[in-house]
């Protein structure tokens, strides 16, 4: 790694062949960094996102890092979007060092609203605030092995039920029907509701992945050929990633959904990662450690440095939108 200077660049400066060639090479790398992604989930009105760039003495990018940016009391603040569940610096060499990166970061962000991260680096200022959460992985076999089903009682008690419904998977494009679910059934549970405009970014972030293959959007359909469940599965650099899902009464109580995620892991067919993309929920983290998952810690950080000042013109924003 070269001792060059850290980069800050908006995204138009931004060589996006460069950025997305260093993600794939890095040995941690996920389908959160790539540049085109990044787009989809800052695709919002008041969003953007930067990157901080590292390169070599040719050029070459050789660590990044994307700064997700949201349009917040008149500035522009680093806000994690939707869809993606934590970010991290990619590099070329696998022993970068991380710090100095996040050091840029908070002399350049004087107020961080939320930042989820894969790994956090040592030393952060006193201003900043840090909580653990969890993502549940589940490797699967390689060499063509199926995958060793060892569910608890009630897991095996619900798929036997799922199977008594005559489920079928379905391939799809078009996730209308499922975010129509998530609005009727389940948006209600989270806090703060959801705008119509994350509902556009999920539409336009789905057709991005669909059209790079990169992506298995399927419907679970009962007997009649309707559909009662759905998901979208991710699958990128040995990971596939349960992105999104959404179900029917009638499929949650036949347990549609279950017996979806039981198919895709007896189906993997190669060595991959399963990542659930659990919720801070426990109730669906006890769900997913049902199949054999466990849990993996991320980061959420912020970190506030505003003057006297400006706190006190954000406290009266907050109260005249009623917050």
């Amino acid at each position: 790694m070269t001792n060059s200077p850290i980069q800050f660049l908006n995204r138009p400066s931004i060589d996006t062949s460069a950025w997305d060639a260093c993600v794939a090479r890095s040995p941690n790398r996920l389908v959160y960094g790539l540049s085109w992604y990044l787009d989809a989930v800052t695709s919002a009105e008041g969003w953007r996102w930067a990157g901080l760039v590292r390169t070599t003495a040719d050029g070459q990018y050789e660590a990044v890092m994307s700064v997700p940016l949201r349009r917040k009391y008149g500035q522009w603040v680093v806000h994690q979007p939707l869809f993606c569940q934590f970010l991290d610096v990619y590099s070329t060499d696998p022993a970068v060092d991380v710090q100095p990166f996040f050091s840029y970061l908070y002399r350049r962000f004087r107020y961080g609203s939320v930042l989820h991260l894969a790994r956090l680096p040592e030393g952060l200022p006193e201003t900043s605030e840090v909580r653990t959460a969890y993502t549940h992985l589940l490797p699967l076999p390689s060499g063509g092995q199926s995958y060793p089903i060892r569910y608890p009682a009630d897991r095996r008690r619900h798929l036997r039920r799922a199977e008594q419904h005559g489920w079928q998977r379905r391939p799809a494009t078009d996730p209308a029907l499922m975010i129509a679910w998530f609005k009727e059934y389940h948006a209600q549970q989270i806090a703060g509701g959801v705008g119509d405009w994350a509902y556009d970014v999920l539409t336009q972030l789905i057709r991005d992945l669909i059209s790079r293959r990169m992506a298995t959007l399927a419907y679970v359909v009962d007997t009649s050929g309707e559909a009662q469940a759905g998901a979208l599965i991710v699958r990128a650099f040995g990971r596939m990633i349960y992105l999104f899902n959404a179900a029917t009464p009638a499929g949650r109580a036949g347990h549609a959904r279950a017996w979806l995620i039981d198919t895709l892991l007896r189906e993997a067919g190669r060595p991959v990662v399963f990542d659930f993309e659990s919720p801070d929920v426990p109730a669906i983290a006890r769900f997913y450690q049902a199949f054999g998952a466990h849990p993996v810690p991320y980061y959420i950080l912020r970190w506030n440095r505003l003057t006297k000042l400006e706190q006190w013109v954000r406290r009266i924003i907050l109260m005249y939108n009623g917050q």
